[in-house]
């Protein structure tokens, strides 16, 4: 029997997370949940039953056989018990991942064997790479990423949505709590989430290979509840082989080329009930032949760290059991 442990599973992800593992073949029978604001969270649905989450303070990893940190606030000393206690660590919450010691991993790409920690990829880096894997590893790559309110967690979503049902009630806002009014606005993100961004998808397309990536993103927050939308530029060796490139993406389920008529128009609003990473306004650009132009538009929920830790753990607990 193999027992979990997850933090920040009260979490937007982690509600996610917990759908994810009650529909896995093997899914956890002993799972226990914590919460840095366990005494103030309703309890959790798990596969028809309630769980109640627990304080940080009460974890025993010496009776955890795999400790996952949801994407949040960083908890490098727990992250430091779980792996002295010979836990596997997956942790989405940043921490590994800045170490640098252990491998980043998204759906698609690939974990040695025997591997027992693994650092989680953002959304946008997952699907910026789900994308960039299809082809040859390009020189440079620049992005311009839109984030939702829900890569700010349930307070991102929450406040957007009062915040606009004042203003649209021709009332003043109360104070928020993001760093700014949201709705009906634009706020640019710090250097530090686009930093992250950077180094998780320069991971993911050089690890294991004698290869180097530029990669240079900025982001912002935009008033948008679910779905990222990327802007991408990625400048390659050669000349691009676009037409090659598409037909490749065509033959995979993974994505939908959407053409940018009205009926197939690639944004968040578009991705209800799917299950497709949108690339559109696929193009070679007009004044470099080596350059490639695309937009990619993803769910951060359904198809970020929920689905990337359900991969990682199917290759981690078979390697490890």
């Amino acid at each position: 029997m193999t027992h979990y442990a997850i933090f920040a599973a009260d979490s937007l992800e982690g509600k996610h997370l917990l759908e994810a593992l009650s529909e896995w073949e093997a899914a956890p029978t002993t799972l226990r949940l914590y919460s840095a604001a366990a005494y103030d969270a309703e309890p959790a649905m798990y596969r028809g039953r309630p769980l109640d989450f627990r304080p940080l303070e009460e974890v025993d990893f010496s009776a955890v056989d795999v400790a996952v940190f949801m994407p949040g606030k960083p908890l490098p000393q727990l992250v430091d018990a779980a792996e002295c206690e010979g836990c596997v660590v997956v942790d989405a919450a940043n921490v590994l991942s800045q170490r640098g010691d252990v491998p980043v991993f998204c759906a698609g790409s690939e974990l040695a064997d025997g591997a027992k920690s693994v650092a989680i990829a953002d959304a946008v880096s997952s699907h910026v790479y789900a994308l960039l894997a299809q082809l040859p590893t390009p020189q440079r790559i620049d992005l311009a990423v839109a984030q939702p309110v829900s890569s700010a967690g349930s307070n991102g979503v929450e406040t957007l949505a009062a915040e606009t049902a004042r203003l649209l009630n021709a009332q003043s806002l109360e104070s928020s709590q993001l760093p700014a009014q949201i709705a009906f606005n634009v706020l640019p993100l710090t250097a530090d989430n686009s930093a992250d961004i950077e180094h998780n998808l320069a991971t993911l397309l050089t690890q294991g290979r004698d290869e180097f990536a530029q990669v240079h993103c900025q982001a912002m927050l935009a008033p948008v509840f679910y779905g990222h939308c990327t802007l991408l530029r990625a400048e390659f060796g050669d000349a691009v082989a676009a037409a090659q490139w598409r037909e490749q993406l065509l033959a995979s389920d993974v994505f939908r080329l959407r053409d940018g008529n009205a009926e197939a128009l690639a944004s968040p609003a578009g991705l209800q009930g799917s299950e497709t990473i949108d690339i559109a306004e696929w193009a070679v650009d007009r004044r470099d032949e080596r350059v490639l132009r695309a937009a990619i538009v993803a769910d951060n929920l359904r198809k970020g760290a929920a689905l990337n830790i359900i991969e990682a753990l199917k290759i981690l607990i078979k390697t490890d059991t």
